[in-house]
């Protein structure tokens, strides 16, 4: 109902607020960076941990967001700086760090309209959709690099296998996010129904985020 959604919403922020407040950085990086290592060597089974509810991922999941924005950040200069300079706007740096998040809120905001009523917390729900992610961190980081080679080497090639590589962590990324919402959907529901609805929210987050983005242009 409409006031355990406002109680659970306060409840994240304020663990957003604890988590700034409180965090030793450099160990919560190094808990983050072991994390990372841990969703690599097993994606699947890391995020079925994270839907369990069994731990608290959430500070995990701030800081990997804050990861996530500042690759986007650092693609951005990289492309400015290797190519044109004059380009520097505030208006579509803001456009490039907003669009993910506002992609996020949007699935997470999905899943608590069509989640059913025992889906996972607000806050699992959060950590769940940031930590999908992380493919897309090495997705913007490789890009970025991919930005470099191009403009030192020009070889076509190279070009094609950064590509590829790009295209594998988009759709893994995809997949994992894909499994998030189908875990903190309401486990009373079959599979073919959460299926669905799976589909259609995060079909219906793009859409949102695309015209967010076309409206704020």
């Amino acid at each position: 109902n409409k006031e355990e959604l406002k109680n659970q919403t306060k409840d994240t922020v304020n663990q957003v607020k604890e988590s700034f407040k409180n965090t030793n950085f450099k160990d919560e990086a190094n808990k983050t960076k072991g994390f990372v290592l841990k969703m690599i060597s097993s994606p699947f089974s890391t995020i079925q941990e994270v839907v369990s509810e069994k731990e608290n991922y959430f500070s995990n999941a701030v800081m990997l967001v804050v990861a996530y924005l500042a690759a986007i950040f650092i693609e951005y200069i990289v492309g400015i700086l290797l190519y044109d300079s004059s380009k520097f706007v505030f208006k579509t740096i803001f456009m490039y760090l907003f669009n993910p998040l506002c992609f996020m809120v949007a699935v997470a905001v999905g899943v608590i309209i069509l989640g059913g009523k025992n889906k996972k917390s607000l806050t699992t729900i959060l950590s769940g959709i940031a930590i999908s992610r992380v493919p897309l961190i090495f997705y913007v980081l490789v890009s970025a690099i991919s930005t470099i080679a191009n403009k030192i080497f020009d070889i076509r090639l190279l070009s094609y296998a950064f590509s590829a590589i790009e295209s594998t962590l988009s759709f893994v990324a995809i997949a994992l996010l894909f499994l998030t919402v189908f875990g903190v959907i309401s486990q009373d529901e079959d599979d073919d129904k959460k299926f669905r609805k799976t589909a259609v929210i995060m079909l219906v987050a793009y859409a949102i985020t695309n015209l967010v983005s076309f409206i704020l242009r």
